[in-house]
């Protein structure tokens, strides 16, 4: 996994700046469904608005924490530093500039398990 990229969020508008969804949205995202139909992915892809509700600090990445007791996700900034890296699997990307980044991550144990944030290994 590469390095995951701190701050691809900051440069997307603020969910209240959001332009909402129209004719064009919708061509754009039939057509998405039909190449993720095509290579037989609609089970495993789909599409996010992309948004920010807060500044990201440039040392920070989104991390989902789950607690699968209580069923609930929570994705916050979290220090690079603060996980290991190689444990963790990316679920947001964007596309930008001809490459693709990965926004937001779930970490794994060392068997690549899904755990929460923090939670004991």
């Amino acid at each position: 996994m590469a390095d995951p990229q701190p701050m691809t969020w900051n440069d997307l508008p603020d969910i209240d700046q959001v332009v909402p969804f129209g004719t064009l949205d919708d061509e754009c995202l039939n057509e998405i469904r039909l190449v993720l139909e095509k290579h037989g992915r609609t089970d495993r892809f789909g599409v996010a608005l992309l948004h920010r509700h807060f500044e990201m600090a440039d040392d920070e990445i989104l991390v989902e924490n789950v607690d699968v007791a209580e069923r609930t996700l929570v994705t916050k900034p979290v220090k690079s530093g603060e996980v290991m890296q190689e444990r963790l699997k990316p679920t947001v990307w964007r596309f930008d500039g001809g490459r693709r980044f990965a926004c937001a991550y779930c970490p794994t144990d060392a068997k690549g398990g899904h755990h929460g944030y923090k939670e004991p290994h």
